[in-house]
């Protein structure tokens, strides 16, 4: 808060401008949060808020702008937590904050992401992350997984092995951890280029050194992730995506000269959904999801995966 008392990170909180128990000023607020730009501090250095607003709308291509979840709980809860403690001080009268969020349904920013194209396929799976050596790290397998199954990032990093099974003579993922919603429990038939890469010596080798997930170091650090959350009485979302999706967001893909602010992780279920059109999956069933779709075009599908 800045010395004025006016503003919170550059957005006005009270007076004219700002939130306040009016209905319209507070609307304007989150309207001003919703089309903030993500990381504004480091594309807009010694900018406020409002002004890295202004300047990302003159831009010919706008840089991403804040999620409903990251404007819930990074930016409103924080408020309201600091204006509840002003409120219990007497220091405000009261916290004009207290209940303003943003609807998650009115705003999905997995609707804006695009799928990769081939060019951009080639750049991510190219050398040196994905060089000849047969060895295959947690980064190289989740991308893999990722655009051969279409399967969100915390589907993937809770993978037990337990769960990679043969279901009428075909391996399959059982998607069964805690996720968006219970229609995420599903089969996921594994492609074949993935057998054909060794994923049955890695669930091997992971089987022989006393491993339960797929990926170990992944689910981990998103475990840690949560109990580091509670301990200080917080809620972590997405627990799983600040970590390997996090890497190819923000450091891998601007290293392979892909600079699409609407290209990253999760663009790799979108680039199987378009692969499925372009199979001739109906759109009814492919927009549904990747994953529903192959449970429901199951037993084809598992008939004819390899």
């Amino acid at each position: 808060m800045r010395s004025r008392g006016a503003d919170v990170r550059g957005i006005p909180w009270r007076g004219e401008a700002g939130l306040s128990n009016h209905p319209a000023r507070r609307a304007r607020y989150k309207n001003a949060l919703l089309e903030a730009p993500s990381n504004y501090t480091k594309r807009f250095p010694e900018k406020t808020l409002p002004e890295a607003i202004r300047l990302n709308r003159a831009r010919k291509e706008p840089f991403a702008t804040l999620n409903a979840t990251t404007i819930n709980d990074k930016w409103l809860s924080r408020l309201s937590a600091l204006l509840t403690w002003c409120a219990n001080n007497s220091i405000a009268p009261d916290n004009v904050a207290k209940g303003v969020r943003v609807d998650r349904s009115a705003r999905d920013p997995d609707e804006d992401r695009v799928p990769f194209s081939a060019v951009d396929l080639q750049k991510i799976f190219a050398a040196p992350l994905f060089d000849p050596s047969p060895k295959l790290t947690e980064k190289r397998w989740a991308l893999l997984i990722a655009l051969y199954s279409g399967m969100r990032a915390s589907e993937i990093a809770q993978l037990r092995l337990d769960s990679i099974n043969e279901v009428r003579g075909v391996l399959v993922f059982a998607i069964e951890e805690k996720m968006k919603n219970k229609q995420s429990r599903r089969l996921v038939p594994v492609h074949r280029t993935l057998l054909a890469l060794g994923l049955q010596d890695r669930i091997a080798y992971l089987r022989k050194i006393g491993a339960d997930r797929l990926f170990p170091d992944w689910f981990r650090d998103g475990q840690a992730s949560i109990e580091n959350a509670a301990a200080k009485k917080r809620v972590v979302n997405q627990p799983y995506s600040q970590f390997i999706p996090r890497w190819f967001n923000r450091t891998y893909l601007p290293k392979v000269d892909i600079h699409d602010e609407n290209k990253v992780f999760h663009s790799f279920r979108h680039t199987l959904k378009t692969g499925l059109a372009l199979a001739g999956v109906p759109r009814s069933l492919s927009n549904e999801s990747p994953g529903t779709t192959m449970h429901r075009l199951a037993p084809t599908m598992c008939t004819t995966a390899h």
